[in-house]
């Protein structure tokens, strides 16, 4: 066999590399070579039949970029928040994370007040004119990221 041509060959060559990855055959042995040769065949047949383009960020949309747990614990298995979805902001690199920030704090306003105060302080936070110089001797967040760390008593010290 040198080329797959249809998905039913495709099958049959990928349950033959499957049995022969079970016996875990030695790479000098017939088996070992047949299977070295049907992997780069089903390789070959794969990325012609189902190639993958490469996408920026911009032409992605949203994406699993992070993996988000919860400090208390509750999104393990069994957990109230096991099946939740997150969704993260970059506060210093996206110009729309602000925005989005201050329409959270609107929305949750009248059930979350501390929740929207606190995200309408950090939102608020901008550096002060002589930190864009370097030579801010203002103490305290500068930065909505600063803010947030502010907020939820971090340091930036391991």
């Amino acid at each position: 066999m040198k080329k797959l041509r249809t998905l039913k060959e495709h099958r049959t060559a990928l349950a033959e590399v499957q049995k022969l990855m079970i016996l875990d055959p030695k790479p000098t042995t017939r088996q070992g070579q047949r299977l070295v040769r049907l992997a780069a065949i089903v390789e070959t047949f794969e990325k012609q039949r189902w190639p993958i383009k490469f996408v920026s960020d911009k032409e992605r949309g949203v994406y699993r970029k992070f993996k988000v747990t919860r400090t208390d614990g509750s999104h393990k298995k069994g957990g109230k928040h096991e099946n939740c979805a997150y969704f993260v902001l970059d506060l210093g690199h996206d110009e729309y994370a602000i925005p989005a920030l201050e329409a959270y704090a609107k929305a949750c306003k009248t059930k979350f007040p501390e929740l929207a105060k606190d995200i309408e302080r950090i939102a608020a936070t901008r550096p002060c004119s002589c930190r864009a110089v370097g030579e801010c001797m203002h103490f305290g967040p500068q930065t909505p990221a600063e803010a947030l760390s502010h907020t939820l008593n971090l340091s930036d010290e391991p």
